[in-house]
């Protein structure tokens, strides 16, 4: 049977989970639909809950992004925002001798790429993992695991304007078909 010691348990252990249309004591909504960090203190009542609202709370979006309070007193983390970022595989088949540019990106939303890069020559086949990072003023970029056979490309990345640039040069003497898929810790 249900008691109120034991439903007062139960409600301090529980798991609190805000959302932008949450409904308040007074019977108006939180109000809130952004960056939990950004709230200010004592300026709404919606922003005063989720700046005091305690560590391993959650606080949803409407966009569907999901927010982790960390520490106190209002440090959040975006769930999956932490987590890698993958794009849509880009392919093109390459003429011998030319150089095709796959990805332009953003370096203010990310320092660091990982590329991986599927190559098809008549039938060997190669593929690759690249890793760069933009350590200001240089693009460093390393190719650390490599299958298959052996197909001349020449991978290069760079920077321009603000933007990481990945060129491929197709050094073989017949075409290449070249497939490549980024993977980034935030948004592409």
């Amino acid at each position: 049977m249900a008691s109120i010691d034991g439903n007062a348990f139960e409600t301090e252990r529980r798991f609190i989970q805000l959302k932008y249309n949450t409904n308040m004591p007074d019977e108006t909504i939180l109000g809130w639909d952004n960056n939990p960090n950004t709230v200010a203190n004592g300026n709404t009542d919606g922003e005063t809950l989720i700046y005091n609202v305690a560590m391993g709370a959650s606080f949803l979006q409407s966009s569907g992004a999901l927010w982790f309070k960390q520490s106190l007193p209002n440090t959040w983390v975006e769930l999956g925002g932490a987590t890698s970022v993958a794009s849509n595989v880009v392919s093109y088949t390459i003429p011998a001798g030319n150089t095709q540019l796959f990805y332009t990106l953003d370096l203010a939303n990310n320092q660091n790429f990982e590329f991986t890069v599927d190559t098809i020559h008549g039938s060997d086949r190669s593929l690759a993992k690249v890793a760069v990072l933009w350590a200001d003023p240089d693009m460093e970029q390393n190719e650390f695991s490599f299958l298959g056979h052996n197909i001349h490309i020449d991978i290069v990345a760079s920077e321009s304007g603000g933007d990481a640039l990945l060129n491929i040069t197709n050094d073989e003497a017949t075409p290449v078909t070249v497939s490549v898929k980024v993977e980034a810790f935030a948004a592409l």
